[in-house]
């Protein structure tokens, strides 16, 4: 029995002593050895048959214990390690670079793409991409880093014995480039791009939770500069990660404390020279830092999904304004393209409409083009069923994207705005010039008018007017302003007599 799990060790040790006794036994012709003989060989039936059936079950114990064993610490789906697995191999370097002193790097990649696919081409699309994703990063890694799947659409890798940052890098640059072919999903060619964080240990960090959060903000600085990026964590990263951190905090109760207004700056009708609307102008007055530019704090409210109330509180604020102005003016809101996740965003914009019994035709709704608009699936449904409804839907900073075109053809846009950065310099810029020319030709031979932003001189604004541009916005038209002075603007002969002087 003490060989009960080897059953071969078991067996080696009691077939030569058993059978070796009955060959003896037996050989002596008396009736009551043989009987003993007999008894000795069932003896050895029955203790071998209970080595077999122990070992059988330990076998089974033994195998059920690595199954769940090995589901704790691998992904179900890509085979990969997990978070646990990965969380596991991060504290085993830092004690061997307690110990030996041997260095290594984090690195987390976030996958774009990944719900575009699962969006329109459904989950077991997304799974396949997945799948073929993780078969990809293995291959190109060494055989003694990690390659774990942490959440659904990030991948962390640990690299050890590296002691350069250059080193992390190639190694970085080896996954990237796993996305260089297209990947075949469902019977359709899809590309993909990445980003990745990188940090190093000790020099980043010599804990698990101060790694796995620098990796974090370096993925974070990597994603904001665009598909394809390799950030290395600095350590001013750090400050601009605790006043994010803060920032959102503030923000969060900005709505309810009354931080939040809206500036209105107008729009000019070039033919009839009177202002024919306003764009309402997200604004927050923070009680120490003072104002925070937009830029600032529209991502936070993004990633955190709190856009999602700030949104439905702008198109209320503006409706209500709204209702306070001459019937043939209208107001523009920015949406966010992360606004077309929920589909609920109808609700908001027909309740808002309702409360301050505005006409839907009033409301003009502007995405921006650099906002990727193709990355939610239900965009094109939300923004069809808004034209339907009767709002107006326009295209912020055209020719600043990759799809513009694509754009026009699939979304019904009423209205595109041309960028400031090429109606600032069309007067000294000749391709500035042929862009703002053509962009206007597009347009009026789509049926669609236009408007320039970014109109700062009386030259430029008479170029415009002369280019049959429909409309002009900016600084040299009127700044923005509070809805108050807006009411005051448009008192005064329909807003015209006003502006011209």
């Amino acid at each position: 029995m003490a060989f009960a799990t080897i059953p071969a060790a078991a067996i080696a040790v009691v077939g030569p002593i058993v059978f070796g006794t009955v060959i003896c036994v037996g050989q002596s012709g008396d009736f009551v050895y043989l009987l003993v003989a007999v008894l000795a060989i069932v003896y050895a039936i029955v203790l071998l048959r209970g080595v077999f059936t122990y070992s059988s079950e330990f076998a089974s114990r033994l195998t059920a214990l690595f199954e769940t064993e090995k589901a704790v610490r691998e992904d179900s789906l890509t085979q990969l390690s997990n978070r646990v697995a990965f969380n596991e191999d991060i504290e085993s370097a830092l004690g061997r670079l307690s110990r030996s002193g041997e260095q290594f790097a984090v690195l987390a990649m976030d996958i774009d793409r990944f719900k575009e696919v699962n969006d329109q081409l459904g989950h077991p699309a997304g799974d396949e991409f997945l799948i073929q994703i993780a078969s990809r990063l293995t291959r190109a890694a060494r055989d003694i880093d990690t390659v774990a799947r942490i959440g659904g659409d990030e991948i962390a890798f640990l690299l050890t014995n590296v002691t350069r940052p250059v080193e992390a890098l190639e190694a970085a640059e080896r996954f990237m480039a796993t996305f260089a072919e297209p990947f075949l999903i469902g019977g359709r060619s899809m590309s993909g791009s990445a980003c990745i964080g990188v940090v190093l240990a000790p020099r980043d960090g010599d804990t698990r939770n101060d790694l796995l959060k620098r990796v974090d903000v370096a993925l974070y600085r990597a994603k904001k500069t665009g598909p394809g990026t390799v950030r290395f964590f600095q350590p001013a990263d750090d400050i601009l990660a605790r006043e994010r951190k803060a920032l959102h905090g503030d923000l969060e109760k900005a709505i309810e404390r009354g931080q939040l207004f809206l500036a209105y700056q107008p729009f000019l009708d070039l033919r009839d020279n009177r202002v024919t609307g306003f764009e309402a102008l997200l604004r927050w007055r923070h009680p120490v830092r003072g104002l925070v530019p937009p830029d600032e704090f529209i991502g936070i409210a993004e990633e955190t999904g709190l856009i999602h109330s700030i949104g439905e509180w702008v198109l209320r604020s503006a409706c209500t304004t709204l209702s306070q102005w001459p019937e043939d003016i209208r107001v523009a809101v920015n949406f966010s393209a992360v606004q077309f996740q929920q589909v609920s965003v109808l609700h908001h914009v027909t309740s808002a409409l309702t409360k301050a019994s505005v006409s839907p035709t009033r409301l003009e709704v502007e995405m921006t083009e650099s906002t990727s608009i193709a990355k939610y699936a239900s965009t094109e449904s939300v923004v069809r069923s808004l034209s339907e409804l009767g709002v107006t839907i326009a295209l912020d900073d055209f020719g600043t994207g990759f799809s513009s075109l694509t754009y026009l053809r699939k979304l019904p846009f009423a209205r595109i705005k041309i960028d400031q950065s090429f109606v600032r310099e069309m007067l000294v810029n000749s391709d500035c010039e042929a862009i703002v020319r053509s962009v206007i030709g597009l347009a009026r031979d789509l049926g669609i008018d236009v408007v320039a932003e970014g109109v700062e001189t009386e030259e430029q604004l008479e170029y415009l007017r002369r280019a049959k541009c429909n409309e002009a916005q900016g600084y040299f038209i009127g700044r923005p302003m509070t809805a108050e002075q807006a009411t005051a603007l448009l008192s005064g002969s329909r807003g015209g007599v006003i502006w011209a002087a």
